[in-house]
């Protein structure tokens, strides 16, 4: 039987964390693996998401809080996880997200349970009805990435690879150490793959919903961490990151077109903002700890 160690990197969470919880101690487990340890690290919130774990814990002793009163980053936090878990599976969900049911888990693990070759497997991030202009946008860039992801290499690919919902196997996750980087979902997709291990992308089995940017702010800060995290990767895989990276136009076409059909008032509103992310995009630096957008931060208002 696997053991699964669920872990939750969290930066003042206090209005979403109860709904993650409850989401994962909601979870479905049969004879192949069980969930023995929920690993919450609070990556210096100033706010009551400390408490909010606590509270958990006194009811499932599962559930560990790391609390640290200094901000490092969510690789650190990440970095904390792999080195105090000690599942055969570790299974990561932002702190923000709610999972669709009670079988996300199960979709996570149960490649890792088919294939021992399996490093890395992807789900599906699915954003929550916006309620706001802003969020139209937020929308229609997850219909481009979804488009992407199912269509490039059979989803074999780095935009598949998404940190609201990832599980690695143990091996991989002792194996490394994240560096200080925005996008440390494609550092473990990178490292996954130029170990030698396979990614797997279960799309639907493994759905966990999130909210959208609220403002521009919060839209530009989301668009450009990727894109200026590539620098810093390349130093680390060379050439793999512009293969991985590289969209064929014709599937970025196609989702683009296909986008604008469905919804064209957020197709525009899309293109605006992502222009203008472009144009600011040398204000971000190539690493460091990224904008925290607090008005996206309550799941509902």
């Amino acid at each position: 039987m696997i053991s699964v160690s669920v872990g939750i990197p969290a930066y003042n969470e206090e209005k979403n964390i109860k709904f993650v919880l409850n989401s994962v101690l909601a979870q479905k487990e049969n004879d192949s693996f069980k969930i023995g340890e929920i690993l919450v690290v609070s990556d210096g919130s100033v706010d009551a998401t400390p408490d909010v774990v606590r509270e958990y814990r006194a009811f499932d002793s599962r559930i560990r809080l790391y609390h640290y009163d200094v901000r490092r980053g969510k690789c650190y936090a990440l970095n904390v996880i792999f080195r105090e878990g000690h599942g055969d599976v570790f299974v990561l969900f932002d702190a923000d997200v709610i999972l669709r049911d009670e079988w996300v888990v199960c979709g996570l693990v149960e490649p890792f349970l088919v294939d021992k070759r399996v490093g890395l497997v992807g789900g599906l991030p699915v954003p929550l009805p916006p309620e706001g202009l802003i969020e139209l946008a937020g929308t229609f860039s997850f219909k481009l990435q979804k488009f992407i992801k199912e269509n490039v290499r059979g989803g074999c690919n780095l935009y598949a690879a998404h940190g609201r919902v990832l599980a690695l196997s143990s091996k991989l996750a002792k194996s490394i150490k994240v560096p200080s980087t925005y996008a440390d979902d494609a550092y473990l997709y990178l490292r996954c793959i130029s170990a030698g291990y396979k990614f797997v992308y279960v799309g639907e089995k493994a759905t966990v919903f999130y909210r959208a940017p609220r403002n521009v702010k919060g839209f530009v800060s989301q668009s450009v961490r990727f894109r200026r995290a590539l620098e810093p990767l390349r130093k680390i895989f060379g050439e793999l990151v512009d293969r991985e990276v590289k969209v064929p136009m014709i599937t970025f076409l196609k989702a683009y077109i296909k986008g604008l059909i469905e919804d064209p008032r957020g197709g525009f509103l899309w293109t605006l903002l992502y222009s203008y992310a472009t144009l600011t995009i040398k204000r971000t630096p190539p690493f460091g700890l990224y904008f925290v957008d607090e008005q996206s931060k309550p799941l509902f208002t």
